[in-house]
């Protein structure tokens, strides 16, 4: 799937699907809000969009995507689901379980010297949005990359592969 992005100096809205056993690809739903530098995210068969940046069409300015937008993959429709009292882009996401956490960013298109260290998680379920300076990171931080991973608790007379390493 491919979602948004800039085209020259426009940024997109569109939703493309590419079909690996026809090796072709396939419009869907465009966006409702136009996104660049965003993130997606899958959860059972939905896709969320967060944060990003779009052009104000009246006075060209770069305006934080605040909407929390989910497409469906089986009606091929979109809703807004939600608003994100804090709005960035550039920043680290990991899903955790439900919940989406968000880790640094940007939170002005003015200028990159607005990094925070702020940590937001979105709660699927529940949709709504939490944060804390106690999660703060320790640096302000943009452009980073994040990555949720499994470790399961060691358990009685289970040996894992990791146990040699």
């Amino acid at each position: 799937t491919l979602a948004g992005g800039i085209d020259r100096h426009i940024v997109l809205a569109s939703l493309w699907r590419f079909d690996t056993k026809s090796n072709t690809w396939h419009k869907l739903c465009p966006m409702p809000t136009p996104r660049a530098d965003h993130v997606l995210i899958v959860f059972d068969g939905r896709i969320y969009a967060f944060g990003g940046w779009y052009e104000d069409p009246v006075t060209e300015m770069r305006v934080l995507a605040d909407a929390v937008d989910v497409y469906d993959v089986t009606t091929d429709q979109w809703i807004t689901e939600s608003r994100n009292p804090m709005p960035k882009y550039y920043t680290g996401v990991a899903a955790v379980k439900r919940k989406v956490y968000f880790i640094g960013g940007l939170l002005s298109t003015a200028t990159i010297n607005r990094a925070t260290s702020a940590v937001q998680s979105y709660d699927l379920d529940t949709q709504q949005w939490a944060f804390s300076s106690e999660w703060e990171y320790p640096k302000e931080v943009w452009e980073s990359t994040c990555a949720a991973f499994y470790v399961p608790r060691e358990r009685d007379n289970v040996k894992y592969y990791w146990d040699d390493v």
